[in-house]
């Protein structure tokens, strides 16, 4: 995949997340049905803390995550566990929508570059910034699944 295909894959998943939840309200965005871990507003927090994890840290550039994300939604956290308020919904859609543009911006000609820190996962075989990207970009396909289950889940147990 060319540098610039990968950077319209970006825009295209990142327009299909914030999509799925621009009617989604504070209160349904908190809501955990029977059967999930979590909830629409950890998936969303989740998919911005690893994108810029995976984009900007393996890249050896600063990664901006504010300092409670990490406790909210690193793997193997869950809402129920919360002691932090979490962001609201409108900061986390404005984190979403601008992180692609930061991606272009500070990423986009270094795609096919080695990364600053080398990347362990599958035991080092994204060697590449693009690589690493494009992964994530997997990453946030699997949570948009997700988002999806919690809407319909949500829906019937309003029907």
């Amino acid at each position: 995949m060319s540098p610039e295909q990968l950077l319209i894959q970006i825009d295209l998943i990142r327009s299909i997340t914030l999509k799925a939840v621009e009617t989604v309200t504070d209160e349904e965005a908190d809501m955990q049905p029977p059967g999930f871990n979590n909830t629409i507003r950890w998936h969303l927090g989740h998919i911005y803390l690893v994108q810029e994890r995976l984009a900007f840290h393996f890249a050896g550039f600063p990664v901006y995550v504010p300092p409670e994300y990490i406790d909210l939604f690193s793997n193997g956290t869950k809402p129920s566990d919360w002691k932090k308020e979490a962001p609201s919904l409108a900061e986390l859609t404005a984190r979403l929508t601008e992180q692609p543009e930061r991606i272009r911006t500070l990423l986009g000609d270094k795609l096919k570059e080695e990364p600053a820190i080398p990347c362990p996962l599958f035991d080092g075989k994204l060697t590449t910034i693009g690589a690493i990207i494009n992964f994530s970009l997997f990453h946030e396909g699997m949570h948009n699944s997700a988002l999806h289950r919690l809407k319909r889940a949500l829906h019937l147990l309003r029907a």
